[in-house]
């Protein structure tokens, strides 16, 4: 899960506004000319200080400690799980239905799962971040001028990196699956990609304090 503040990111963009802001509107002379029109200050003020207590959670929605859970963490950051009898057994009898020649040499007693983060690399990429901020941006504009809110300026965010983390995961990170993995799964299909149980898990969730 990543977490964000989202009133830091809108300050930046509220500081550029309030200059933009800051100039007298002037006549032919350079005269001052005094401009009418709707005080949105309170209003504005009011959706910025929902966006004070709004935190974006993004990533995997389930329980701690669901399989959906287990799946997203083992991918991230890889991991080595021990084969018990059973699981060999199972292991071996389902390698024979799939018509894969059993090995020459005994493997190590694990099975290893390589990290394939999507997560993480998708919020070390600027240029991923830049097209979703941008966007989140736009929206917090939309809040200084009166016409948008912090709920859909939060939503905006959280559908971009949404969208954002599942291109990283149709991406086909490598490695290339396992001989054994590519036969159940079948062609064509990316390496985080089987049942998309993990694609469609990805959502937003909006936190209020």
């Amino acid at each position: 899960m990543k977490k964000i503040n989202m009133l830091m990111i809108a300050l930046a963009v509220l500081a550029a506004a309030i200059a933009g802001a800051c100039n007298f509107r002037c006549d032919g002379e350079g005269n001052p000319v005094a401009v009418k029109g709707t005080n949105n200050i309170p209003k504005i003020q009011a959706e910025l200080q929902k966006l004070e207590g709004m935190t974006l959670v993004i990533g995997p929605q389930g329980e701690e400690g669901s399989t959906i859970q287990m799946i997203a963490v083992v991918n991230e950051y890889g991991a080595d799980i021990k084969i018990t009898p059973k699981m060999a057994a199972f292991l071996s009898a389902r390698a024979k239905e799939l018509g894969l020649a059993p090995k020459d040499t005994p493997g190590d007693g694990y099975i290893h799962i390589p990290e394939r983060s999507f997560m993480r690399t998708t919020f070390d990429n600027d240029n991923a971040l830049e097209k979703a901020f941008k966007q989140y941006e736009d929206a917090v504009f939309r809040i200084l001028t009166g016409e948008g809110t912090a709920l859909q300026a939060a939503n905006v965010l959280g559908n971009a990196l949404v969208a954002a983390v599942k291109n990283r995961i149709r991406s086909n990170i490598g490695p290339e699956n396992s001989e054994f993995t590519l036969a159940a799964k079948g062609s064509g299909k990316g390496t985080l990609v089987d049942k998309a149980r993990l694609f469609q898990s990805i959502n937003y969730e909006i936190k209020t304090a």
